[in-house]
């Protein structure tokens, strides 16, 4: 059997717009409206510097506008509120290494296999992991300083079935929306846990789009729905308390820079194995990617100039910068014993 090695004929810039192509190709929370992506962000993620500003406009409630007169009154000066959010960039690697002695013994070219299956769906799960972290942390954050405005608890930790009240349902969905007032609209996706999804099968189907489309259902109360079991889970005496995230447009902000031939790596060692050789391949991403809204002051790492992903986890991490209706994120705590 003929086996590949990257070292022979890797382009970096091109594998590199590869993985990135693919993860967007196939990360949901990537493509979805709660992700606002841009040039200018990727050109952020690449300037000198682990910390930026993003400057965020903070639109304030409606005031009458002045009418006019015919004499030498002042018109009254309404100030924009430009509100600067600090982002912390993310550099971060993946190093995958592949014994050559055992592609011999099982006679499976591992390297090609690991380019072909694992790098692109290791990626995604990355930066699924580092935001769902700092969602969790500006939700700590807002529990711990601003009142849990931006959190709808409905948790009743009793051996009482879960009920419309206590679970997720139109009800507590809509309790959940209005923390935004009339920005509501604007939610884009729904991030819950697959056994909130499951209980929504059994209970709620009527309220997804059509009855052919409930099993499984793509969207809830017309907003699009996105799985993942990393969302926050907390056993408690009688139920599991599950958080669902509501993002609207624009929750999250990313950007992603231009690393070049420093973007992937493959090194060959002959001598490893006592002679039978090794060889390694290394991702490399420097991405921002950060909740508007808000202002980012993580613990890192020593000797390094990122945080740990669990680091955003922190509530003193995150500091708000925009009123609640301008922030477009939401916890929405239930329930959901099936």
């Amino acid at each position: 059997m003929a086996y590949s090695s990257l070292t022979d004929g890797l382009n970096p810039n091109v594998f590199a717009n590869l993985i990135t192509e693919g993860v967007f190709a196939t990360n949901a929370l990537l493509s979805s409206g709660a992700i606002v992506r841009s040039n200018e962000l990727n050109l952020r993620a690449g300037q000198p510097g682990s910390v930026g500003t993003l400057p965020v406009l903070n639109v304030q409630a409606y005031s009458d506008p002045d009418i006019a007169t015919d004499d030498a009154t002042q018109a009254t000066l309404s100030a924009a509120q430009i509100k600067p959010q600090i982002f912390q960039k993310d550099y971060l690697s993946r190093t995958y290494g592949v014994s050559e002695l055992m592609e011999t013994v099982n006679g499976v070219d591992m390297i090609q296999q690991i380019v072909d299956n694992k790098v692109v769906p290791d990626v995604n799960r990355i930066i699924n992991s580092f935001a769902m972290s700092k969602l969790n942390g500006v939700i700590a954050h807002n529990i711990a300083t601003d009142g849990g405005d931006m959190v709808v608890n409905v948790n009743l930790d009793t051996v009482a079935a879960t009920t419309s009240l206590t679970g997720p349902s139109v009800s507590t969905f809509t309790d959940a929306m209005t923390t935004m007032g009339d920005n509501r609209g604007k939610i884009s996706l729904v991030i819950m846990h697959s056994v909130v999804y499951g209980f929504l099968m059994k209970n709620d189907g009527a309220n997804t789009l059509r009855a052919s489309a409930t099993t499984p259902f793509p969207s809830y109360m017309g907003i699009p729905v996105y799985l993942d079991d990393t969302v926050p889970v907390v056993n408690g005496t009688n139920k599991k308390l599950f958080t669902c995230y509501l993002l609207g447009e624009g929750a999250l902000a990313y950007g992603e820079a231009d690393l070049g031939v420093r973007a992937v790596e493959a090194w060959k060692n002959p001598t490893a194995g006592n002679g039978w050789g090794n060889e390694t391949l290394t991702v490399r991403k420097q991405v921002i990617l950060h909740p508007v809204g808000h202002s980012s002051a993580a613990g890192t790492v020593t000797n390094g100039l990122s945080p740990l992903r669990t680091a955003y986890e922190v509530a003193g991490a995150w500091t708000r910068v925009l009123n609640r209706k301008n922030c477009p994120i939401i916890a929405l705590k239930v329930n959901a014993n099936v």
